[in-house]
């Protein structure tokens, strides 16, 4: 059955924002972090090319692969015209068609793609980029925000957020950071930070103020998945890994009774518990599980068993206020920011009422 024109609009974003990422990535793992800025136009190009395509021709049976092996000569073509290539044409043109020949160039084998995505995560959060600069790249390399949806959910003017993007990509150009996965000693710092901007994005999606709501569920979706992602990988043994993904399930378990209908946001005390995913509940208890493994305890491990409390409760009122009080008082050593002390505050008040 031949597609409507809704149809294939509606493939190409679904499409564009579900494996953009996954070519931008395997992208990075053929030419290295210091040509984003190529993956960038090479996916601008795709788009392009299907909006124009696909019309007159379908959809492609598979139209992730046939991203991919767009991808694949579009960079030729792309590497071909850069200028600073002109000197030595002969020896990159016989080097680039090599490479298109080379089906290993664009990875086919889902455990491929799930690397270089693995790679391009821990890239976007390399410490050497200031924590603004690290959610503003993941943003818009792995899930392909515009410029205009990262601003709105950062709460910056667009050019504050394209200078950040701008500002990190010329730091990776100059640092020729390695496009890999870390190992040994190195290893758990940097999943420390990688897990801190994972929450902090899932956070934004999930706290802001914002109105679109679409826009925030699509970034706290992106940020399950990228965990998951990372849990999944042999880089994800860490017990707060699965401590932080419960805390994830167990907050966006909530987003659709977040709102009445004219938009107002709903706090815990007064949601339909019956809005709540109760699936995603009992995944995150089965993650919360997971992750007692280890013996350390870290903030997700306390901030998910906090919410584990309320997820448990047969009402608001039931709530093990006393458990939380308890909880919160390790919390508040480990994080003692202003909201984790309000929260503490709120929590022994109603303890004690």
């Amino acid at each position: 059955m031949e597609a409507t024109p809704e149809e294939i609009h509606q493939t190409i974003d679904h499409l564009f924002r579900r494996q953009a990422g996954k070519v931008v990535a395997a992208l990075t793992r053929q030419f290295g972090s210091d040509h984003l800025d190529l993956a960038e136009d090479i996916i601008h190009d795709i788009l392009l090319k299907a909006l124009d395509q696909w019309p007159r021709n379908g959809i492609p049976p598979e139209p992730g692969r046939w991203m991919l092996a767009a991808a694949r000569n579009l960079a030729v073509d792309h590497l071909r015209r850069k200028s600073f290539m002109l000197q030595h044409e002969s020896e990159i043109t016989a080097h680039f068609e090599g490479v298109l020949q080379n089906e290993a160039f664009i990875p086919i084998l889902d455990s491929e793609i799930a690397d270089d995505m693995l790679r391009m995560i821990f890239t976007c959060c390399h410490p050497i980029l200031t924590r603004e600069s690290q959610i503003a790249l993941t943003l818009r390399t792995l899930s392909n925000f515009t410029i205009e949806d990262i601003a709105r959910a950062l709460s910056v003017e667009e050019s504050a957020a394209a200078k950040r993007i701008v500002r990190a990509k010329a730091k990776l150009r100059e640092v020729l950071i390695p496009f890999e996965v870390p190992i040994g000693n190195e290893l758990e710092p940097r999943v420390n930070g990688v897990l801190n901007v994972l929450y902090l994005i899932f956070s934004l999606g999930y706290q802001s103020q914002n109105n679109d709501r679409e826009l925030r569920r699509e970034i706290c979706e992106d940020a399950i998945r990228w965990s998951e992602l990372l849990s999944a990988s042999p880089a994800g043994g860490l017990p707060k890994i699965d401590a932080l993904i419960a805390f994830m399930y167990f907050q966006f378990a909530r987003f659709d009774a977040q709102y009445r209908p004219d938009g107002e946001m709903l706090t815990i005390s007064v949601q339909d518990r019956t809005l709540w995913n109760w699936q995603m509940i009992g995944e995150g208890f089965l993650r919360l599980e997971r992750s007692a493994r280890g013996e350390l305890i870290s903030e997700y491990h306390l901030e998910a068993a906090i919410l584990a409390c309320h997820c448990s409760a047969e009402s608001f009122e039931e709530t093990d206020w006393k458990e939380i009080v308890n909880l919160y008082d390790v919390l508040v050593t480990l994080n003692p920011a202003p909201g984790v002390a309000k929260g503490r505050e709120f929590a022994l008040k109603m303890a004690s009422s």
